[in-house]
């Protein structure tokens, strides 16, 4: 028990170590240099409770629908983020909801990116980023027989601007 005791206590003190940041204490490089090739199965943590780059921008989902594509209406936004409530301190389900939206943008922005560097740009419509924000527009369109949605970006002191628009899709009248 007093190896396993030893064992424990080194460790305790090379995960402590790690969270040092490199450029509080320069003189842990080596120690990080050392780290790195000596821990390939990743026992050691190294935690970042702060991004490097934090989130400054907000995306907004807006479509807009219409019995043909030149019957199209105005862009409508769907809100999903809405303003915190007392309740969210405790227990916030909009949350999940969030960060769902927000993978799925940059999702489908890498997916895009990828589409369009191997000239494949309408490939985009069968990913599942695409799919899923879709399948949202789709459902608050109810009735309508097509739909386009967009991705607006806002914040960081600028005013909003596109990042993605979708083609245009027909959704038929539900049944």
């Amino acid at each position: 028990t007093a190896l396993f005791g030893c064992i424990l206590a080194i460790w305790f003190v090379l995960s402590i170590s790690a969270q040092a940041p490199i450029r509080a204490f320069p003189r842990a490089r080596w120690f990080r240099k050392l780290l790195k090739p000596g821990d390939p199965l990743g026992l050691i943590p190294r935690w970042t409770f702060f991004a490097p780059n934090p989130g400054i921008y907000d995306n907004h989902l807006l479509f807009r629908a219409g019995s043909s594509v030149d019957a199209l209406g105005n862009w409508r936004e769907i809100e999903i983020i809405c303003r915190p409530n007392l309740a969210d301190i405790i227990w916030s389900q909009r949350k999940r909801q969030r960060k769902a939206f927000t993978d799925n943008v940059y999702t489908l922005l890498r997916e895009l990116d990828f589409c369009v560097r191997n000239k494949r740009a309408i490939a985009i419509q069968l990913s599942e980023s695409y799919i899923t924000l879709l399948g949202i527009v789709s459902a608050m369109a109810r009735d309508e027989g097509v739909v386009q949605f967009a991705i607006i970006r806002s914040g960081g002191g600028r005013q909003a601007w596109p990042l993605f628009s979708s083609f245009v899709h027909k959704t038929g009248p539900r049944k």
